[in-house]
C-alpha cells in the first residue's frame, strides 16, 4: 500500500501552495516512511526460533537409566567331574535394570530378574543315539551387580557407543527338575524333582560387550554378547562327590529409558 503512495506523491499538484509545494511533498514523504516502519514492526509475522542442537542433551549421555533386558542364552555345567555327559541347551531370562553413571564413561548397574540355567543330557535311545531331549533345568532368581562402561561416540555420528560390563551375580535356584519326553510312544517319560541334590545358592562372574544405540531422544537400545560362570559347585547331598559349575553365554537385548 505504501509503495502506491510513494509513486503518487510526485504527481501531486501543489501549485495552490506555491512556494510550499516542495516542503509539503517532503513532509508527506517523511510521514509515510515513519508510518511504514511502525506498521511493519507492529504487524511483522513471528519467526520460529532456530533450535540449537548443541544444547539438546543426547540420550546416550544421561547419568541414569531404568529399563528391561531380555536374555537369549545357552547354558550347561562345566569345569569339573559331572554326573552325566552334558551339552549346552537354550535358556531364557530377563531382568529389570537400573544404571547410574558417576563419570561420563563409568558407572554401576543393578538388576533383578529370572534366568533359566541347567544343561542338556546325552541320553541314548534304543539305537544308541541321543535324542537330545533330556534336560536338567534350573530356575534362578538373581540380582546382577555390574561395573558398567561406555565409550565416546563411534565415528562422526551421535547415535552409537560401545558398552560393556563386568560383575557378580548372586542367584538362588528355587527349583530343579530333570525332564525327558519319550517320543517313541512307549510313555517312558521322566520328570523328577532334583532340588535336594543341587545347591540353592550360587555366585557367578559375568561379563558383556556390545553397543548402545540411541532410539530417537527418549530410549536406548542395548545389544550385547555376554557370559557368566559359577564360582560354586552345583552338586550336593547324594551327588556331593561330583563337581560342576553353571556356565552361560548368549545375547542380551535391553531397552533403557
Amino acid at each position: 500500500m505504501f509503495n502506491y503512495l510513494f509513486a503518487f506523491i510526485p504527481s501531486l499538484n501543489l501549485r495552490p501552495l506555491r512556494g510550499l509545494g516542495g516542503f509539503v511533498k517532503g513532509l508527506l514523504l517523511l510521514s509515510i516512511i515513519f508510518f511504514n516502519k511502525t506498521f511493519a514492526q507492529k504487524y511483522e509475522l513471528p519467526t520460529k526460533p532456530v533450535l540449537d542442537t548443541a544444547q539438546i542433551p543426547n540420550i546416550l549421555d544421561k547419568k541414569q537409566y531404568f529399563g528391561f533386558e531380555y536374555n537369549n542364552s545357552w547354558t550347561s555345567l562345566s569345569f569339573g567331574n559331572q554326573v552325566e555327559p552334558y551339552f549346552f541347551k537354550p535358556s531364557l531370562g530377563g531382568h529389570f535394570v537400573y544404571n547410574r553413571f558417576f563419570t561420563k564413561n563409568l558407572g554401576f548397574g543393578i538388576g533383578l530378574g529370572f534366568q533359566q540355567r541347567g544343561a542338556g543330557i546325552f541320553y541314548p535311545d534304543e539305537t544308541g543315539d541321543s535324542t537330545t531331549r533330556f534336560r536338567l533345568r534350573f530356575n534362578h532368581w538373581e540380582m546382577p551387580l555390574n561395573l558398567i562402561w561406555r565409550s565416546k561416540f563411534i565415528g562422526k555420528g551421535q547415535g552409537i557407543k560401545w558398552s560393556g560390563s563386568i560383575g557378580l551375580i548372586p542367584s538362588y535356584n528355587f527349583w530343579t527338575t530333570r525332564i525327558y519326553l519319550d517320543l517313541t510312544g512307549s510313555g517312558n517319560h521322566i520328570r523328577d524333582n532334583q532340588s535336594n541334590n543341587f545347591r540353592r545358592f550360587d555366585a557367578l562372574i559375568s561379563g558383556s560387550f556390545g553397543v548402545d544405540i540411541a532410539m530417537a531422544s527418549y530410549s536406548v537400545l542395548r545389544v550385547q554378547a555376554y557370559g557368566n560362570a559359577g564360582l560354586l559347585n552345583v552338586y550336593r547331598n547324594d551327588l556331593a562327590n561330583f563337581s560342576g559349575h553353571n556356565t552361560l553365554f548368549g545375547i542380551k537385548v535391553g531397552f533403557l529409558f
